[in-house]
This record gives structure tokens, sequence and C-alpha cells, in this order.
């Protein structure tokens, strides 16, 4: 997930903060973003808001790192899907089977910002017999 930075520095203010360290929540934190790049975090009444800055109120929100799926199938049509995750906090996604050569096209147009999605990793090709999931259709019951 690639983005273009900014134009100016964008500060949401007085959300509760969980960074996924362990510590407690922080109640009405802010957090600045400039150049692509957290800036500034901590409590809103001792930390500044630069001049300029687009301000996002938070109060009533919370704000916590990215999380990762560490096992999804992206393939058409799946791929359609791919803002979604972005939409529900996943900004990184593994996907452990699908056609490489779609996911290499996915992960260069998201790295490129022609297309938005998650970062993406992903394994090699699937090893399977010469029937697909053979395996399965033998398992006695």
């Amino acid at each position: 997930m690639t983005a273009a930075p900014l134009s100016r520095p964008l500060a949401i203010t007085g959300a509760t903060l969980i960074d996924g360290t362990g510590a407690p929540p922080l109640p009405e934190a802010t957090v600045v973003i400039e150049d692509g790049r957290f800036s500034r975090v901590g409590p809103t009444a001792t930390t500044p808001v630069p001049d300029g800055a687009e301000v996002i109120d938070g109060h009533g929100r919370f704000l916590i790192p990215g999380l990762v799926d560490m096992h999804v199938h992206i393939g058409p049509p799946q791929d359609e899907h791919l803002p979604l995750f972005l939409a529900a906090g996943v900004t990184t996604v593994m996907d452990l089977g699908g056609q490489v050569a779609d996911l290499q096209r996915y992960r260069a147009a998201i790295a490129s910002g022609t297309r938005i999605g998650p970062r993406l990793y992903f394994t090699g090709p699937l090893l399977e017999e010469a029937e697909p999931y053979a395996g399965f259709a033998h398992m006695s019951h």
C-alpha cells in the first residue's frame, strides 16, 4: 500500500490510541502525519498540531495499528475486494495459494499507486497431484 505523501500535515485529535504494545489505551490522543510518516504521537493536551494541518476530530473513535491477515486467497474475482481490506483496517495480507503471476501484478499495481490495496505477500505455486485436491477425495470417512 503505497500512497503519495499528503501535501500538508494531517492531525487526528482526541481519539483513543491503542498502540499494540500492550500499554493501556491512551484516551484523548493526537497523531500527526507529515510527509507520509507519523511525526508526533501523544496526549492531545501536549502534542502540538502543525500550522496548516488538516485536522480530523477523533473523539469517540479508536486508532489502532494496521491489522495483518496471514491467510487469504486473492484472484479473480476476489482481487476486486483488495480495497475492502484497507476499509477494515487490514494493511498487510499473505496469500497462501494464488496464481503467482496475478499476485505479482496486483502487488506492482498497489506499489505504483494505480490500485488500492494492502501490502501483499504471497507464497510460491501450489504443489499438487495431477488431480487438484486428490488427497481429500481419497480420505476414508
